[in-house]
C-alpha cells in the first residue's frame, strides 16, 4: 500500500485556482450586493408612495409626503436625511392640530441620495383626497454614494408609479424615454 503526498507545486496550483476564484466572487458579490441595496432602497420609497396614496383615498384627505428632519416639511433634496408621511388638511406642509403622522421614514445610512423632481417644481409630494399628485408628475432619483447604480422611481399625476428598467440588460437603468438614468 502506498501513500501519495502533495507536492509543493500542486499545492501551489491549487492555492492559485483557489485566489483567483475568490477574488472574481468578491468582485461579483460587490456589485450584486450593490444592486440588491438600491432596488432595496427604491422598493422602499415606492411603499411609502403607494402608502400616502392608500391614506388619501381611503381617508379622503389630502396627504403629504415630503423630506423633513422634525414635523414639517424640510428643504428640497434632504429626502436622505429622513421623510414624513402625514394628513394635511390645511395643506400647509405642516403637521397641525388636526393633522396626524401616518408614517416616518428614517434616515438612509447606506449614502444614497434621493432627490425628487416634478412638474411644479415643489420639495414634497402631496396626493389629493382622490388618490391624485396635485398635478405633480415627477420621479424619485437615487444615487448610490459612488454614483454606480442610479434608479428612478416615476410618478404620474394619477399617483402611478413606474420603476427604472435596464431594458437592454448592460447594467443601466433607463428612463421612460430610454436615456440611461444618471446621477448629477
Amino acid at each position: 500500500m502506498s501513500t501519495r503526498s502533495i507536492s509543493l507545486i500542486e499545492l501551489l496550483a491549487v492555492l492559485a485556482i483557489t485566489s483567483v476564484i475568490t477574488g472574481y466572487a468578491l468582485f461579483w458579490s460587490g456589485d450584486w450586493i450593490a444592486k440588491k441595496r438600491a432596488n432595496a432602497t427604491v422598493t422602499s420609497f415606492a411603499a411609502a408612495v403607494h402608502l400616502a396614496r392608500h391614506t388619501a383615498i381611503v381617508g379622503n384627505v389630502p396627504v403629504t409626503f415630503c423630506p423633513t428632519a422634525v414635523d414639517r416639511c424640510g428643504p428640497r433634496n434632504t429626502w436622505h436625511e429622513g421623510a414624513i408621511i402625514f394628513v394635511d388638511h390645511n395643506r400647509n406642509r405642516r403637521i397641525d392640530t388636526n393633522d396626524y403622522r401616518v408614517k416616518g421614514i428614517p434616515r438612509l445610512t447606506d449614502g444614497t441620495r434621493v432627490y425628487w423632481r416634478s412638474f411644479r417644481n415643489r420639495s414634497y409630494l402631496r396626493f389629493t383626497a382622490k388618490g391624485l399628485t396635485d398635478w405633480q408628475n415627477g420621479n424619485f432619483l437615487f444615487c448610490d454614494e459612488r454614483g454606480q447604480q442610479p434608479r428612478l422611481l416615476i410618478l404620474n399625476s394619477a399617483g402611478r408609479m413606474y420603476f427604472s428598467l435596464d431594458s437592454n440588460r448592460d447594467g443601466v437603468h433607463e428612463d421612460a424615454q430610454g436615456r440611461a438614468v444618471v446621477c448629477r
